[in-house]
Order: structure tokens, then sequence, then C-alpha cells
């Protein structure tokens, strides 16, 4: 399974992340791999609409919810360290579902000796392709980005 960590910036363009999926309506790790770097990136670019992006606003239950939860955690947060583990990929009649072994470190904005926030989860993605690719249309636990 993809192990990935990401702590500097990547071009934009250069990563095949930036590319849409060739493989259409199957869902494979290779997709799900494209979606996961999609987030990951935009995180590391502290980049909160780009991340949003990876998720599909009309199917996600709660998504408005959510994004304000991002745009909260960006205001926050001056960047972001990412590693993660796709440990299990699974198609479904209408996409498929990986499990992440998620870890996310927060550095706060301020400066006041505040220590970087650090959290690590198995987040459970449910993906299905949409007109601009794959999406993400449910996260469990949804919170793990507050």
């Amino acid at each position: 399974m993809l192990c990935a960590s990401f702590v500097l910036q990547d071009p934009p363009g250069n990563r095949a992340a930036d590319k849409q999926s060739d493989a259409g309506d199957v869902f494979s790790e290779e997709v799900a791999e494209q979606v996961i770097h999609r987030l990951s990136d935009a995180l590391v670019q502290h980049n909160a609409r780009r991340m949003l992006s990876a998720f599909d606003p009309e199917t996600m239950s709660g998504y408005a919810n959510f994004a304000n939860q991002i745009q909260t955690m960006f205001q926050r947060y001056d960047s972001f360290r990412i590693h993660f583990r796709i440990a299990q990929v699974a198609a479904t009649s209408d996409g498929g579902t990986a499990t992440v072994d998620f870890e996310l470190e927060e550095i706060p904005r301020s400066t006041d000796d505040r220590l970087p926030v650090r959290k690590a989860e198995k987040l459970l993605l449910q993906m299905k392709p949409g007109k601009k690719g794959w999406k993400i249309v449910e996260l469990e636990p949804p919170d793990f980005f507050s």
C-alpha cells in the first residue's frame, strides 16, 4: 500500500495527483492515491479552496459545516505537515472506499509558545466519480480536520 509524507511544497502541475485519473469510473488504489494526494497537497500548500475541491459539496452530508471547519482551520494554522498510508481500498457498486492512516501536524499562526498540534487517525474515505473526476463524498470521522 502507498505511504507518503509531505513537508515541503511541490510545484503545482508536477504531480500525478494534479491530473485527472485515466481510470474513468473504475475505482482503484491509483484513484484513491490521486484523490488523497490532491487533499494532502492542498494542505501542504495551505490552500483551503483546493482542499475542498477534493470533496463533493452536492453529495457530502454536512458539507457546509465541514467547509466552515476547513476555513477556520486554515485561519488558525500557518502550515501543515502530513503523513499518510493507504491501508485498504475497496470498490463498491457506485465508487469505492479507502481506509487511510493519516497523521496531521498543524503549526499555529501565533508565536506565543504554542506547540504544533498533532493528530493521527484512521480515516475512511468514500469516493465517487463525478463531472470533474473522483471526489470524496463521506469522511469518517467527519471532525478530523476541525
